[in-house]
């Protein structure tokens, strides 16, 4: 006997069979080993799920760019996998090195306690299983700064994924999965709208102007996301995803639910809910037709090769 697999939708799905060699019959959909699938087909960095007599090839370990690693992580929700995602990116970068400064959204960083707990909460999540850091490719800002990042926190490649992983190109591709498969989803943000576009099972507001007390409010914050998560998950027996949009107060907030609540998921949605529950952005990578909505990044290549007017 020998196994014949036969490609079905591109490059995901395959159904197998076995054909006797003596007689030539062949004999449909024999469910073996994955073992096999494994060696002859994949590697390492894939699994085969048997789902409706086809296998579907599963991604296990981050590769390739922004557009590639969205998809690894759209697999993991699909198969209700816990896993926890941070982006510190720019104005992350300008707190740990301690510069005095007020982003785009009008918070402000003028010290206190907040660098040190990022820095240490980027450690955290940098080590713990299921947990990812995104930061951004080097053609985002200079190739020095992201090998900061990397280096500061040691980052390896089964934690490091991008700093837009949920903005840029990568934006309307969420947006439309979220749509189209109506995920359940629980948000932590400064937004007060509702939503009908996404699943909005529930809503947890926060100041957008936290961080500018946060010494102060830091431990009644803390005490009030962590009683709202505990009651979600108390609520229902199934798992749950919570969506942070939240700048640095989210990399403290995340890496410390999820080591509380291992079987959930906790996403830094950073800006790209803001549409929603903001019902406006000042982010132009959602501007349809702009070079930013079209960027993909790529640690290795860049980003020159992914835009197609460049």
């Amino acid at each position: 006997m020998r196994a014949v697999f036969s490609v079905l939708d591109g490059t995901l799905k395959y159904r197998h069979s076995y054909i006797d060699e003596q007689t030539g019959e062949q004999e449909q959909n024999v469910i073996h080993d994955e073992s096999i699938l494994y060696k002859y087909l994949l590697g390492e960095g894939y699994k085969i799920e048997y789902i409706n007599y086809s296998y579907k090839i599963m991604r296990t370990q981050l590769e390739g760019n922004s557009e590639d690693h969205l998809q690894f992580f759209i697999e993991k929700i699909e198969r209700q996998e816990p896993f926890a995602l941070i982006r510190p990116n720019d104005g992350e970068y300008m707190v740990l090195q301690d510069e005095r400064f007020t982003n785009i959204d009008n918070w402000t960083f003028s010290g206190g306690s907040l660098r040190e707990e990022l820095e240490l909460s980027i450690h955290f999540a940098s080590r713990t299983h299921n947990s990812y850091v995104g930061i951004p490719c080097p053609d985002c800002w200079t190739q020095e700064k992201t090998d900061w990042y990397i280096n500061k926190f040691a980052i390896n490649d089964a934690h490091l994924t991008y700093g837009n992983i949920v903005c840029n190109k990568n934006w309307q591709t969420l947006m439309d999965y979220l749509h189209k498969n109506q995920v359940a989803i629980n948000y932590i943000g400064p937004g007060t709208n509702s939503s009908t576009y996404i699943n909005v099972v529930s809503q947890h507001t926060i100041s957008p102007y936290l961080l500018n007390n946060w010494d102060a409010l830091k431990d009644a914050t803390i005490r009030e996301v962590n009683s709202y998560v505990s009651s979600r998950i108390s609520a229902t027996s199934s798992w749950q995803i919570f969506c942070f949009s939240a700048g640095p107060i989210a990399k403290i907030l995340i890496p410390y639910l999820f080591m509380k609540y291992p079987n959930h998921i906790f996403i830094d949605v950073g800006s790209a809910f803001d549409p929603i529950f903001k019902g406006c952005s000042n982010r132009g990578y959602m501007i349809p037709g702009s070079d930013l909505a079209g960027l993909v990044c790529d640690f290795k290549s860049g980003h020159k090769s992914h835009l197609g007017n460049e």
